[in-house]
């Protein structure tokens, strides 16, 4: 079977529609098109269902949608460890992290060191979805600890300090918090519940002394750390934000025996241990290790 139309149904599949894949394959959507009717005709089974919202995979796309993912990753494995001992180090490597991380001081001195060491390798940041985990999307996964995965290698290579914070503005207009049933009175600012985060449970902290069924209400919601930092320092209400964010002397912290720590960590399968690629990023994180205690 082409093992080029399976990356193209791959593609379309995992994306859910013809425009999407044609702009991650830098292929026209025609030919995108034209390889998901070959491979239809090689296999003699119908392996989308079009409708208004894009492609939706039929029963038997699906089961070679699961094969195909397996024949994909097992293809990469066999190029990364050919490649294993060439000297010349190059290629691509796929890292899926949140948003908060790919902005972090930390993670962005990191990506500076390794592009320059290899620069002949090219690096594509993604975002990260804990379901991604399951899938091939990326190589090397920048996140917190995923549980119940023993097939996967997991080095902690940061921990991130949750506190909650407010401006000396925001103090002097709306008073300090002594207690944590203080929070009740004031404005909380928090990140959405919709959003895909992996640190969303870091806003528990503004419902400190309250029952999990009974949480305190949220001023204001955001969809990024960013926001949330700069919300915080304009006087606009009290976040949880990590230490490593605050810079700035005009936030102060809240309530600051009361605190979240998580882990980070640098994830990938075992069986992809081997390839260069991986085995080169990781040394080149673990050189000059973050972790702070």
């Amino acid at each position: 079977m082409d093992l080029n139309k399976l990356k193209v149904f791959h593609s379309v599949a995992r994306l859910g529609g013809v425009t999407s894949a044609a702009s991650e394959l830098k292929m026209g959507p025609s030919t995108i098109s034209m390889s998901i009717s070959a491979l239809e005709n090689d296999v003699g089974h119908k392996l989308f269902t079009r409708h208004y919202r894009g492609m939706k995979l039929t029963k038997d796309g699906e089961i070679l949608f699961n094969s195909t993912k397996k024949i994909l990753e097992e293809y990469n494995i066999a190029l990364g460890l050919m490649s294993k001992n060439d000297l010349k180090k190059e290629g691509k490597l796929t890292i899926a992290t949140s948003f908060g991380i790919a902005s972090a001081d930390w993670f962005l001195s990191k990506i500076s060191t390794f592009i320059n060491e290899y620069p002949d390798i090219k690096l594509k940041i993604v975002d990260y979805k804990e379901e991604d985990i399951d899938s091939i999307s990326a190589d090397i996964f920048i996140c917190p600890y995923v549980y119940d995965h023993l097939d996967l290698i997991q080095k902690e290579i940061h921990l991130v300090n949750f506190k909650l914070f407010g401006s000396k503005e925001y103090i002097k207009r709306f008073g300090l918090p002594k207690t944590p049933a203080d929070l009740d009175k004031h404005r909380l600012i928090a990140f959405s519940k919709e959003l895909n985060n992996p640190f969303n449970d870091a806003d528990s902290l503004l419902h400190i002394g309250r029952e999990q069924k009974d949480p305190r209400d949220i001023f204001l919601e955001v969809n990024n750390n960013i926001s949330l930092l700069k919300l915080v320092n304009g006087g606009e209400g009290i976040g949880a934000l990590s230490i490593d964010e605050v810079t700035d002397n005009n936030i102060i912290s809240i309530l600051p025996n009361n605190e979240i720590i998580k882990k980070t960590c640098l994830t990938y399968y075992k069986r992809h241990e081997n390839m260069s690629h991986i085995k080169l990023f990781s040394e080149s994180f673990f050189t000059n290790p973050t972790i702070k205690h």
